[in-house]
Parts: C-alpha cells; sequence; structure tokens
C-alpha cells in the first residue's frame, strides 16, 4: 500500500483516500497506517528489517550497526550499494522517527551519540 503509483506517480486508491480526508497527516491513525504499509511489507527490504527485526530486540543500534547486520545481502548487492546507499536509507528511517512526522508515536528516540554517530533505541 503506497500514496502513489510507481512510475506515474498517479494516486493510489489510499492516496486519494488521504488526499480526501487527512491531506496534512494530522491524523495519527493516518501515519499509523503510514507506518504499517511501510514496516509490514517485505519488498521493503531495510524497512521491513529495521522495525521487524532489529528494533523490537530492545538493542540501541546505529546506521552502521544496521548495515552490519545486513551480510546476506552481499549475496545480492554489490559493496557501493551496502556501503553507501543502506547508510543513506537507514539514516532516513531514524529520522523518520525521530525528526518527521512518524516522532508523534513516540517509537524511537536518539539515545547517544558514539564516536559521532547518533544511536537509536525503540
Amino acid at each position: 500500500m503506497s500514496l502513489l503509483a510507481p512510475v506515474s506517480y498517479r494516486l493510489t486508491n489510499f492516496g486519494r483516500l488521504v488526499n480526501a480526508h487527512d491531506l496534512f497527516f494530522e491524523d495519527i491513525g493516518t501515519l499509523w497506517v503510514c507506518h504499517y504499509a511501510l514496516s509490514a511489507e517485505p519488498a521493503r527490504l531495510l524497512w521491513n528489517h529495521v522495525v521487524n527485526c532489529l528494533l523490537p530486540t530492545g538493542q540501541p543500534y546505529s546506521a552502521p550497526d544496521v548495515r552490519e547486520t545486513l551480510g546476506k545481502l552481499a549475496e545480492t548487492h554489490s559493496a557501493r550499494t551496502l556501503q553507501r546507499k543502506v547508510l543513506k536509507e537507514v539514516r532516513s528511517i531514524f529520522n523518520a522517527y525521530t525528526e518527521q512526522a512518524f516522532r508523534r508515536f513516540n517509537y524511537l528516540r536518539r539515545t547517544k551519540v558514539g564516536f559521532n554517530v547518533p544511536v537509536y533505541v525503540l
């Protein structure tokens, strides 16, 4: 479930509902549906892995820590992707829950900065 259809960028049925009833994502229920859609879909590999496998352990994670847990991806993804793109994506996930709209959940918090690397915990 997403707001926009791939390639065409036309609103999906869900996107039309949000557009008609909660355009500015003021209803926390709309955000929870978005959180569910992002984290429940296995095709959204990193988001699914971070939210469903790592954070529930209660252990603190930094973006490099998350990358280290993705060893099986080395078989299907290039070293460059794992080195650069994965870190960027994981930082985006952390940012969504600590700085952007999902911060309203109080789901994830920044706990400390070690060696200039932010660390996050559920």
